[in-house]
């Protein structure tokens, strides 16, 4: 399966939008994570492997590619042509028609239900789009933010992945919730997306 690579947008609401990333938002990324390192340290891993320019644009051609080829999808969330998160569909398996969501937001702009619409979005994308059957999510056990979103947006917590990664120096369990095509189909959030 092969994707129109010139690019996914979604309008999420007012000045609120959704695109794939580009090789030139790299710059912006970068500098989003100088700005809310610890904010993002807390529950993410990944932030110290990206936090210069050169990481961020190898990231976005590993994506372009996926994209490219129906793979994955990594999107920046922008708020009036500002980026302040990304979200995205990671390793996205056609043959068990799967994929794991995952997002982040700078901290100024949590609680205002940005991540809860770029996450409508990209789901109906994933179901509507590429067909999928299944969507999962794994965030940190305590991440109640995180936590919140999965279940607002209709996931079934399916269990508990025992000192998944590591925080902090510390291993830290993961929830796993799960959403089926099915279940999304019949959800309030579908109808309206």
């Amino acid at each position: 399966m092969l994707i129109d690579t010139r690019g996914f947008r979604a309008r999420l609401g007012d000045g609120e939008e959704l695109r794939v990333l580009r090789p030139d938002d790299g710059v912006e990324l970068s500098r989003l994570i100088d700005g809310n390192h610890e904010h993002l340290m807390r529950w993410h891993p990944w932030v110290p492997g990206l936090r210069d320019l050169e990481s961020w644009e190898s990231y976005i051609r590993v994506n372009l590619d996926r994209y490219a080829r129906g793979e994955g999808i990594a999107c920046g969330i922008w708020l009036n042509n500002q980026i302040v998160g990304v979200v995205e569909c990671q390793d996205v398996n056609l043959e068990s028609r799967s994929t794991e969501l995952g997002y982040w937001l700078v901290e100024e702009q949590t609680g205002k239900g940005i991540a809860t619409r770029a996450c409508e979005a990209l789901l109906s994308y994933a179901f509507n789009s590429l067909k999928l059957n299944r969507v999962v999510i794994r965030c940190p056990v305590g991440h109640d933010r995180s936590v919140r979103l999965a279940e607002r947006l209709g996931f079934l917590r399916e269990g508990q992945l025992r000192a998944n990664r590591w925080l902090d120096g510390n291993p830290v369990d993961d929830y796993v919730y799960g959403l089926l095509a099915h279940e999304w189909h019949g959800s309030d959030i579908a109808r309206i997306s």
